[in-house]
């Protein structure tokens, strides 16, 4: 049980760190250094790009807890695969974001 709970922390927690990443991601595009409508184009690919992780990693996940064949470790695997991404995705976009200064 402790273990289930520290891996629905550790899966919160990594989404907060997307969330604030996303959120600093808009702010860095809303003062990139283009022209307008470059920026607007930017920021709806980047929220088209959102949409599209989220859907990503929900399938992923569902099928890493198929992984487990009906067993006990299905949503311990869904949330361990959510951590994974979601840290990748992270430093995906702080990557990016130096790119725009």
């Amino acid at each position: 049980m402790l273990k289930r709970v520290c891996l629905e922390s550790r899966e919160r927690e990594s989404a907060a760190v997307v969330g604030r990443t996303e959120d600093a991601f808009r702010v860095a595009l809303a003062s990139w250094d283009q022209e307008p409508p470059f920026r607007t184009k930017a920021r709806a690919n980047f929220d088209a790009s959102v949409e599209t992780f989220r859907r990503h990693r929900a399938a992923q996940g569902e099928l890493h807890a198929s992984l487990s064949a009906g067993g006990n470790a299905a949503s311990d695997r869904r949330l361990l695969c959510a951590i994974e991404l979601n840290e990748q995705r992270a430093t995906q976009l702080q990557n990016e974001m130096g790119a725009l200064k």
